[in-house]
């Protein structure tokens, strides 16, 4: 809106290419025709995306950065040199040079000429100090290059032409700005924002360095890949009629994820160390736990840590190898500190953000996941009017290529320096699973009509939710993961009417009950900060989803006169190729959570305990088309020659 400045720019770009190659032939095996279908499919997505802001808030912008930045004597980057006195003698300025060797004597130099000078100063001559700039960043270094000022000039940043600021004054560390907010956000662009060419390794982040030696924290693009084949066989035996087939599916986010998402570092496991420190269990290892269990300590930094419990993936034990369900229960061994992963004793004092850090140590490789989707579908006749149906389907989905998923170095890096505010997302998401199973039957009711009964029950499997990994080292967070799942189940009865008098009609009831542990991957997040305070943190609570609608009611209706047909008025058919349509829906309420009121955390009745109204909607078309004739009337048609066939207007209301 005018008045409004732009604190920000972003830019984001997605590119796909994808391959895909199908092929059919029918193969006779005896008697029996087998119509067989087989394909193969390749996707790569290239996903880029680049963001700065200007302002962030309060004192977070990008004017006080670079104030921060440039060299002053507010930052004290700018400090009086008082280990080079100048001496001002009979107007004129001379430096002074002490000799190393001899304590007490030195030189004096000229300082505009640069020559050795035959002074003595008196006590009526002026001694002053030049200013030295002893810290200083790379965009000050490269906005007094761009200003053709020298390294102990005092600049005023805010009488600066902002024309001659650019990006690439600042080093990528100063924008990504680690101890405040970043003002950049990027993967796929470099900290500029320019687009990046060429391969980028995920370790270069750590790695890659300017001509200054200034780290670039280069962060390569999104580039997940997809691979699926399929084969597919229709063939009929007997009375049966059978669609079978398989479906393979690969996919990769081809970057790096954490070797354990419960560490930055590496931690030693039980095979690795005694259990002397065990107090609790007598000074050993408890007999239940396999080797590769992770040791946990009551301080990493002690040179004799107690083992206070383990943990193998997401189960937790206490010191005697019991099963706990809240970690923070460990506390009591520790005097109440957290339980940390003994970290291995060469790495407890390593960081991220070292210089010589070495990301090898806590990433590998996305394992890609391969899913075999099995699918089965038959039918066979009852009767001469009745029929009988069913399949059984597996599907896969994906990770869905956006922010939730792309996890980049940058993510680890700031998880390695202050807690997390926010949901990070996770690289090492895995595909969602639906298991379909359906039987229908269907029944004649006469020529002109039929029914149908359906029942159906899917079932979801490591569908995308919020995970906590508390007490992960060195802080606790939050991410996505694959742990919820649901069910759908219910039954379907459909009345068919083909078009009899005019009318054609469909009409559907179907009765669903839809239950699960989240109905999105960000709905269950409130919850879950509620049982973690409760100590039941991975309790999975199994309600109503958002999306259950116990009934749902349509109606398709279609009333129409053809050519020729319909009421005549004055002689002509005036409602002929016309007709109305009407698509009539009605469903009961899905659930939602009441509160006591609006500002309350207060919950009435349990989570999606209660129900919004029943839905109603009504669609209606009516539409008539006109024909338009062109040439010759039939009667002086060409014998022999068969007449035009008449173009059609339609109009629609």
């Amino acid at each position: 809106s005018p008045g409004t400045s732009i604190t920000g720019y972003s830019n984001f770009l997605s590119d796909q290419y994808a391959l895909d190659v199908n092929a059919s032939f029918d193969l006779m095996a005896g008697k029996t025709k087998h119509a067989i279908e087989f394909g193969l499919y390749y996707q790569q997505r290239v996903m880029k995306s680049y963001s700065a802001s200007a302002n962030l808030g309060g004192t977070q912008s990008i004017w006080t950065q670079m104030r921060n930045l440039v060299s002053n004597l507010d930052n004290q980057n700018l400090r009086l040199d008082t280990k080079n006195p100048i001496f001002r003698v009979n107007g004129k300025d001379y430096t002074y040079v002490a000799d190393p060797s001899t304590p007490g004597k030195g030189t004096f130099y000229d300082k505009t000429t640069n020559t050795i000078a035959n002074i003595l100063p008196g006590p009526t001559d002026t001694i002053y100090y030049d200013l030295k700039n002893i810290s200083q960043s790379n965009f000050d270094k490269q906005l007094r290059k761009k200003l053709g000022v020298v390294d102990n000039a005092l600049i005023n940043i805010d009488e600066i032409d902002p024309s001659k600021l650019s990006m690439s004054m600042f080093s990528a560390d100063e924008l990504l700005n680690l101890s405040g907010n970043a003002f950049v956000n990027y993967f796929g662009y470099s900290y500029t924002g320019q687009r990046q060419t060429g391969a980028v390794n995920f370790n270069d982040f750590w790695t890659a360095k300017d001509k200054d030696g200034n780290f670039t924290r280069p962060i390569g693009a999104f580039t997940p890949t997809y691979i699926a084949g399929y084969i597919q066989d229709r063939f009929d035996y007997k009375d049966l009629h059978f669609n079978v087939g398989v479906r393979v599916d690969r996919y990769s986010a081809n970057t790096k994820v954490l070797k354990d998402p419960y560490s930055l570092y590496p931690v030693t496991t039980l095979g690795q160390v005694a259990g002397t420190t065990n107090y609790t269990n007598g000074g050993i290892h408890p007999s239940n736990l396999p080797s590769d269990a992770v040791v946990y300590v009551s301080d990493n930094q002690s040179t004799s840590p107690s083992i206070i419990g383990y943990r193998t993936g997401n189960t937790w034990y206490d010191p005697n190898g019991n099963v706990v369900e809240d970690p923070a229960v460990l506390k009591q061994y520790s005097d109440g500190r957290d339980p940390q992963p003994l970290i291995q004793t060469q790495y407890k004092d390593m960081k991220m953000t070292d210089t010589n850090y070495n990301p090898n140590l806590s990433f590998t490789d996305y394992s890609p996941q391969v899913t075999v989707m099995p699918r089965i579908q038959f039918s066979f006749p009852i009767s001469d009017v009745a029929n009988f149906y069913a399949h059984y389907d597996i599907y896969a989905q994906r990770p869905y290529p956006n922010t939730i998923g792309n996890a980049t170095a940058w993510d680890y890096y700031q998880l390695s320096a202050s807690p997390p505010t926010g949901v990070l997302p996770n690289a090492n998401l895995r595909s969602q699973q639906t298991f379909d199973y359906e039987v229908g039957f269907q029944q004649k009711l006469s020529n002109s009509s039929a029914i149908t009964i359906t029942a159906f029950y899917k079932e979801r499997k490591n569908m995308v939710t919020i995970v906590p990994y508390l007490y992960a080292y060195p802080y606790s967070y939050q991410t996505y993961g694959n742990r919820d799942f649901s069910t759908t189940k219910g039954s379907t009865v459909m009345y068919d009417l083909r078009a009899t008098n005019h009318l054609k009609m469909t009409l559907s009831y179907t009765l669903q009950f839809a239950e699960g542990t989240g109905s999105s991957y960000a709905s269950g997040r409130g919850l879950l900060n509620t049982l973690i305070t409760e100590g039941l943190p991975n309790l999975r609570y199994v309600t109503f989803l958002g999306v259950d609608s116990r009934h749902n009611l349509v109606m398709n209706a279609d009333y129409r006169f053809g050519d020729g047909e319909g009421p005549t008025i004055a002689g002509n058919k005036i409602l002929q190729n016309a007709g109305a349509n009407f698509i009539v829906r009605t469903r009961s309420g899905e659930p939602y959570t009441r509160y006591t009121d609006a500002l309350a955390q207060t919950v009435v009745g349990g989570v999606n305990g209660a129900r919004l109204p029943w839905h109603f909607g009504t669609d209606v078309r009516v539409d008539k088309d006109f024909a338009l004739k062109f040439g010759k009337k039939n009667k002086e048609a060409i014998e022999g020659v068969k007449p035009k066939r008449p173009n059609y207007v339609k109009a629609i209301v």
